[in-house]
């Protein structure tokens, strides 16, 4: 067996869609683990997405399958529901230098660093916020470990990628600060939601095969793939993606094989709530 292990570090620059879709798909016809692939897709289509679009000077120059994810997304609050009119964390200027962040993350998957969308100041105003991960709690803040199958994920060397809650507050210089326009978020949202059912439904046409398409149409499943890299090969998703990607995960959630309990939570989308 060939060990698609060895290499597992990517260049952003000298990657596309195709390319890591790719080296995904080789990973999970080989292992048939969705956790080897989840976190590195995730930070793929969420975090880099949004430092593309918003603060390209803060994007990663690589990233690595398999580990703990450079970046991780936090725009989930408790009654979410993906409304900007929910979202109640912001930040609060201190001073020129300085803003004080009142938080309550519902999901923030295990990472180095997180980029956070909170209000600005207060108003409809939105900004982006980056701050290193914390490990524990302090008097301030407040991290606690999610339990729920569906949000813990094993990588290929074992290690465990956890979500978390974050509620408090604490200090970050205003170099941590990138103010965005509420108007054109929506519209990235719009794709970032789009990014990961797509992204979701070719993992699940590399699961299909690991599982010698078992209970599943194989030619249905293999076209299907074809049709979702072609529409992540494009800078804008269409909304037929949308369908084409439901499609995929409900003949393969229907198939009855064994899979992370994850797939058994859709529609509902970890990084969209989180």
């Amino acid at each position: 067996m060939s060990n698609f292990f060895d290499i597992n570090k990517l260049i952003l620059a000298e990657t596309d869609e195709v390319d890591f879709y790719t080296k995904l798909i080789d990973i999970l016809e080989q292992t048939g683990e969705l956790g080897h692939v989840f976190t590195a897709m995730v930070e793929w289509n969420v975090p880099i997405y949004v430092l593309a679009n918003f603060w390209p000077e803060k994007q990663p120059t690589s990233l690595t399958i398999g580990g703990v994810p450079n970046f991780a997304y936090a725009a989930s609050e408790p009654n979410w529901k993906n409304k900007i009119e929910n979202l109640h964390s912001n930040a609060q200027k201190l001073n020129d230098t300085d803003f004080q962040i009142y938080i309550n993350k519902s999901y923030v998957m295990k990472c180095e660093s997180v980029i956070s969308l909170v209000r600005y100041q207060n108003t409809d105003e939105l900004c982006l916020i980056h701050f290193t991960m914390p490990k524990q709690s302090t008097q301030s803040l407040t991290i606690e470990k999610r339990v729920e199958p569906h949000t813990i994920f094993v990588t290929q060397n074992n290690q465990t990628i956890e979500h978390f809650k974050l509620n408090g507050s604490f200090t970050i210089n205003s170099t941590r600060i990138k103010q965005i326009s509420n108007r054109r978020y929506r519209l990235v949202a719009g794709q970032i939601m789009l990014r990961e059912i797509t992204g979701l439904a070719i993992l699940a046409t590399a699961l299909a095969k690991y599982h010698n398409y078992r209970n599943m149409n194989n030619s249905l499943m293999q076209n299907y793939q074809e049709q979702l890299l072609e529409i992540r090969s494009h800078p804008q998703i269409k909304r037929d993606g949308l369908l084409i990607a439901t499609n995929v995960i409900q003949h393969f959630i229907k198939s009855g094989v064994p899979m992370h309990s994850l797939w058994l939570k859709l529609p509902f989308n970890i990084e969209s709530e989180g």
